[in-house]
Parts: C-alpha cells; structure tokens; sequence
C-alpha cells in the first residue's frame, strides 16, 4: 500500500484582464503530491528532501549558494553556507520552503561581501 505526502509547491503562471488593454500575470499556487511506498523509510525520505533542496536552492540562486549544505532534522529544514547578497538569501529559503511542504525552514545561510 502506499501513502500520499505533500512534497512541492508547483508555481503556474495564469493571466488574468484587469482592463480591456492590460494584463498581469499573477502566480497560481497548487500542491504536488507524490506516491511513497510504505516500506520508505524516514531516513530515505529525508534524503530525497535533501537533494531537492540542494538542486531547488542552486537552480533558484544560479548557484549564489557557496558551500550549500542542508540538513533535514526534527522536522526542519537547515539551510547553511555563505551568499553575497541578502537577495540571493531570500531566494535560497523561497526555493527550499517550496519543496519543504509543511517543515520549517531554518536559514542559517550568512551573507558577505565579495
């Protein structure tokens, strides 16, 4: 038997008319879910969740995330390592609350300059 566990946040872009010459694109949020087999163990889980985020933060950030390392513990989603800018921070913990589903993002990531 499996069970279903919500796993990612997709994002779409949907159009919607303010007036009849304008347009704004406007995000539409919809929660994925995916199939793990019962006999999935926590550790494996958290292991998936992990590589996401490293991959979500990189894809995110362009790679902005020097030494990215994520740790999945107590329900928590650890983000560490170093950015030159907050922005590039702000990025990286949008990117891993995305994919965390319900966890708590701790961003421990530190900014500084170049």
């Amino acid at each position: 038997m499996s069970r279903l566990i919500q796993t990612a946040t997709v994002t779409q872009t949907a159009t919607v008319t303010q007036t009849a010459t304008a347009r704004a694109a406007l995000p539409v949020t919809q929660p994925v879910l995916t199939v793990v087999p019962e006999n999935h163990n926590a550790a494996s889980v958290a292991e998936s969740l992990v590589q996401r985020v490293e991959r979500g933060v990189f894809d995110l950030t362009c790679g902005g995330v020097r030494d990215l390392e994520v740790r999945v513990t107590d329900g928590r989603v650890h983000l560490r390592g170093y950015c030159g800018t907050f922005y590039i921070k702000q990025l990286a913990q949008t990117a891993a609350m995305s994919l965390a589903g319900e966890m708590r993002v701790v961003n421990q990531i530190d900014v500084r300059s170049w």
